[in-house]
């Protein structure tokens, strides 16, 4: 009646050039850190859940000038499933968050003035706000396994 699933992957990536403005820098477009956890409840043929998802800032260039602002969104659905067919309704962005408050100049150390980012992707497309998603599914059985719903 109750399913979850977590994911962490902690990534230390640095930069072994032999360029001294580069050596040592986190690698660009990789985040330090990315979790991701799922829960849902089984209520008969019905299936309710939430999803969160967390990316740790990450760099857009090789000098490690501009950071990403970090990423952390929940989302949440409703399936309704009966012999191979279901129908879900889910939501993205549960929140709509679409921008982070960042450091002005990550690299000056006395400069404590934030301004506002657009959550971006990995390549600097902000992300979407708010998103609805409906989702219809068949699946044909297999000899020997049950329907999935």
């Amino acid at each position: 009646w109750l399913d979850s699933q977590s994911n962490l992957t902690w990534t230390r990536s640095r930069n072994r050039t032999d360029r001294p403005e580069l050596t040592g820098k986190q690698l660009p477009r990789v985040p330090e850190l990315e979790l991701s956890q799922s829960t849902s409840v089984h209520v008969g043929e019905f299936r309710i859940g939430h999803s969160f998802s967390y990316t740790a800032g990450n760099y857009w260039d090789a000098t490690n000038w501009f950071l990403a602002p970090p990423r952390a969104l929940h989302g949440a659905f409703i399936r309704a499933g009966h012999r191979g067919l279901s129908l879900e309704l889910s939501m993205l962005n549960l929140l709509d968050k679409q921008v982070a408050l960042m450091d002005r100049n990550p690299l000056d150390d006395q400069d404590n003035t934030l301004v506002v980012q657009p959550i971006n992707d990995f390549f600097g497309y902000p992300l979407p706000g708010r998103t609805w998603l409906v989702t219809l599914r068949w699946a044909l059985p297999t000899p020997n396994q049950e329907t999935p719903s």
